[in-house]
């Protein structure tokens, strides 16, 4: 009884450890490299914020400064969800979604770490006869097995992007109950 006692406790301890180690992950799996746009030219007096799990990280903003790099980067943890905020006085605000879950074959070193480049496309504030998508995050950024890469999921993306356009003409009907 005692041994059998002893190795339920050693399997809970494993199993708890497991969970514990995945969760809190403290591997560097994705470095992620934006940079925000309006009609193809790079912005100035942008607002970037990074949130893990929902809690706000990180804030900077980027500045009119000369040769100044207009891009951004965050270095991300594996087995973890992030948001990035966009923002710029006059424009819509976007937030794009980062989930950094890998296969636990996947090995990540810091020598080799995946790479993921992209543009916030920032548009003018513009008065919309039905904003119900513009809270929704404009791009969901995951890891791809099959490719064995991170990439965008473009067919959320164009989606999101037509339903924006069809509020700004009206065009959108959808059951908010």
């Amino acid at each position: 009884m005692r041994k059998i006692n002893t190795f339920l406790i050693s399997i809970f301890i494993f199993l708890c450890t497991d969970v514990f180690a995945q969760k809190n992950d403290s591997t560097i799996c994705l470095e992620i490299i934006g940079i925000a746009v309006h009609k193809t030219e790079p912005l100035d007096g942008v607002t970037i914020k990074l949130y893990k799990e929902n809690e706000e990280l990180v804030w900077e903003q980027i500045t009119n400064i000369p040769y100044h790099d207009h891009s951004f980067s965050f270095s991300l943890l594996r087995n973890s969800h992030y948001s990035i905020e966009v923002s710029k006085d006059g424009y819509i605000s976007r937030l794009v979604s980062i989930d950094t879950r890998i296969p636990d074959d996947v090995q990540v070193k810091a020598v080799n770490k995946f790479v993921f480049e992209f543009e916030v496309d920032l548009v003018k504030e513009i008065k919309m006869k039905d904003d119900f998508y513009i809270d929704f995050p404009i791009a969901i950024i995951s890891y791809n097995a099959t490719r064995g890469a991170f990439e965008n999921h473009d067919d959320y993306t164009k989606h999101i992007k037509e339903k924006i356009i069809m509020g700004i003409k009206g065009e959108v009907s959808v059951n908010k109950e």
